[in-house]
């Protein structure tokens, strides 16, 4: 199961593990259960429908479904596994033109970013690095600049997905 790309949910229904559920004409509804895959940890208790987050990726968890009739009875009663997946990556706001920091930000300065999931464990990377020092020998280049840094950046999310690089001048 893929949480969604705008707010990294997924409504997680018995519809989803049902290979026709007209072939069960006679289920009022369907209830399910979603444990640990040892079956030990309950993690979902008898529902009809469940909003998944990021707290749920990972798995894989079990599910156990129950038809059931209109007095309750339970007509039919089905397993199986699942795991939960955010898909999406992070994306970086890339700045379009050249940007001023100060001489202590230049180890330091990150692009901002965004995540679709988990936006607290973002991992940004620099995937390339130029350095050019201004020795004034450069027409083109403003005295009062001291050097410029030309640098790659990547951000991955915590399920290991990869933003498109960011190229920033500085």
């Amino acid at each position: 199961i893929s949480l969604s790309d705008d707010n990294c949910t997924a409504l997680l229904n018995a519809d989803m593990f049902l290979e026709s559920p007209q072939s069960c004409i006679v289920a009022d509804h369907f209830e399910f259960e979603v444990r640990s895959a040892d079956g030990q940890t309950v993690i979902y208790s008898r529902n009809a429908s469940v909003t998944l987050n990021y707290l749920d990726v990972g798995g894989p968890y079990m599910i156990t479904l129950w038809a059931v009739n209109a007095t309750g009875g339970v007509l039919n009663v089905g397993m199986g596994l699942f795991t939960v997946r955010d898909k999406m990556p992070p994306v970086i706001d890339c700045p379009e033109d050249t940007i001023e920091i100060n001489c202590w930000q230049q180890d330091t300065y990150t692009p901002p970013y965004t995540d679709n999931c988990t936006p607290a464990k973002i991992k940004i990377t620099k995937t390339d690095h130029k350095v050019t020092d201004n020795n004034c020998a450069d027409p083109l280049i403003p005295t009062t600049v001291f050097r410029y840094i030309d640098r790659t950046y990547v951000a991955t999310d915590a399920s290991g997905n990869h933003s498109a690089p960011c190229n920033v001048v500085m």
